[in-house]
């Protein structure tokens, strides 16, 4: 009798979502709409919940290592040794994970003399612009075209290195100090999923989320100490 009446019974009466007594259809699943009801919002509770945009970012920072094989700078710059006095230079990888794909840098030119303190690099988007500092002397050799946050080769002098390098502390303060905006604009703001609070336009970008003004605040203070 039990195993007769489980035969009857539909994939939610089994389950126990529903009564098996509920059943007027005499079990046309097929031409049931409550069967397509349930079964649609089975899939939609099976999908992943739509996480904030900051969310991918803190977890990001949370596991970014200190990497030997770079030479972290001021500015969010960093260097990887080719040969002695010539370096690759790039923007860092934290600040890479902050700018949008869609943004253009323009820096300095093969040959070019930069010193310290000029600004050799400017990074737009459609949220503004940003001027970068160098935070030591040197000359372009090769300008990279092949990666929008490489700038490309170039020389200077080791002790010019050692005066612009970010020791570990410092880098991991940063590090620290970038989450804690980042979390801020996080608890201050609903999970509004991929559209706009006002019901708008997608959302694609962190700038979006937060607001080109907040957003050019934090690329100062990551390029230029200030905001």
């Amino acid at each position: 009798m039990k195993s007769l009446l489980t035969d009857m019974k539909c994939v939610w009466m089994t389950s126990n979502v529903v009564d098996y007594k509920l059943c007027d259809r005499e079990f046309d699943c097929e031409h049931c709409p409550f069967d397509k009801v349930m079964r649609n919002r089975a899939k939609e509770m099976a999908q992943p919940e739509r996480t904030d945009l900051i969310d991918p970012i803190l977890d990001y920072l949370l596991k970014e290592c200190h990497y030997k094989r770079y030479i972290y700078l001021q500015h969010n710059l960093a260097l990887r040794r080719r040969a002695e006095n010539r370096y690759e230079m790039e923007i860092s990888p934290i600040a890479r994970r902050l700018l949008e794909d869609g943004c253009s840098v323009f820096a300095c030119k093969a040959d070019e003399k930069v010193r310290y303190g000029q600004e050799f690099m400017e990074i737009v988007g459609a949220w503004g612009r940003v001027r970068v500092k160098a935070p030591m002397d040197f000359t372009c050799v090769y300008r990279r075209e092949d990666d929008p946050f490489a700038i490309g080769t170039i020389e200077s002098q080791p002790d010019a290195v050692a005066q612009a390098r970010l020791s570990p502390h410092s880098w991991q303060k940063s590090l620290i100090d970038l989450s804690r905006m980042l979390s801020q604009f996080r608890l201050a703001r609903p999970n509004v999923g991929t559209t706009m609070q006002d019901g708008g336009a997608r959302i694609q970008f962190l700038y979006q989320y937060i607001g080109a003004d907040h957003y050019l605040k934090i690329l100062n203070r990551l390029f230029n100490d200030t905001g």
